[in-house]
Formats: C-alpha cells, sequence, structure tokens
C-alpha cells in the first residue's frame, strides 16, 4: 500500500504541476536563468514506476517460480538494492530540481491562461523525500529479509 501511495504522489506532483507546460510552451531551456530540466522529473517518474513495476514481477515470480530458497534470497537481495540505488538517485534527482525550480521562481513568476501557475513545490519536495525513504526500506528489507 505504501509503494501504491509513493506512485500515485510522484504522478501528481509531476503531471498535475504547471511546469511541464511552462517548460514547453515557454521553451525556458534557452532562458538566462538556470532552469532545471524536465527531464529530471521525467527521469523520477520513470524510476518510479519503473520500481513499482519490478515489485509486482518480483512478487509473482517469486509466488510462481520453485527456486532453492538460497537462490531465492541472493535474487531478492541484488532486486532490492539495485531499486534502491535508482530510487536514491531519483529522490535526490527530484529534489534538486524541485530546489532549482524554487530558487529560479523568486526571479519569475508564471502565470498561464491569465492565472498563477501551480508549481507544487511542497509536494515534489515530499515525494522526493518518499523516494529516499522508500530507499532506506528497500535496504532494511534487502539486508533483514
Amino acid at each position: 500500500i505504501f509503494r501504491i501511495l509513493i506512485l500515485i504522489i510522484s504522478l501528481v506532483s509531476h503531471y498535475e504541476s504547471d511546469w511541464r507546460k511552462i517548460y514547453k510552451i515557454f521553451d525556458v531551456s534557452k532562458w538566462t536563468y538556470d532552469f532545471p530540466r524536465l527531464s529530471m522529473e521525467e527521469y523520477y517518474v520513470a524510476m518510479n514506476n519503473i520500481s513499482f513495476i519490478l515489485s509486482l514481477v518480483s512478487l509473482g515470480t517469486s509466488l510462481i517460480i520453485g527456486m532453492p530458497e538460497r537462490r531465492k534470497k541472493m535474487v531478492d537481495f541484488g532486486y532490492h538494492i539495485l531499486i534502491a540505488l535508482l530510487l536514491l538517485i531519483a529522490g535526490s534527482v527530484y529534489i534538486t530540481s524541485t530546489k532549482e525550480l524554487k530558487d529560479t521562481s523568486k526571479h519569475v513568476t508564471w502565470f498561464l491562461n491569465g492565472e498563477k501557475s501551480k508549481l507544487l513545490i511542497g509536494l515534489k519536495m515530499f515525494a522526493g523525500s518518499l523516494a529516499i525513504i522508500q530507499t532506506a526500506l528497500y535496504v532494511v528489507v534487502a539486508l533483514f529479509i
């Protein structure tokens, strides 16, 4: 359930933010300010989706495929460490991107359709932090289960 919650928060923080529209409409990558690249957020979302899918695959294969217990633990350990590493990088990149967006937003106020845009800075920071917390959980599971 925690994993599904993190997936939903990551998707909402990325897709409900006006930053994606602003980035594409105004082509901010060519501006003088150092705006974060949209690919940083896309990497975070992709890693969350990939880790969720791999979790389901891992669960399914561990229930279906008969393996010796020792081999199953080795595969499970490798899987958890790999996902932990990917989520640590993704969470760090997302938090860095959000901090850069927050810093540049001090100089520029964005408007879309005559309304002040919603960048969801707080939700993005929360989502990135959840990925790092999840990293710790994956490491604990890898080491102790």
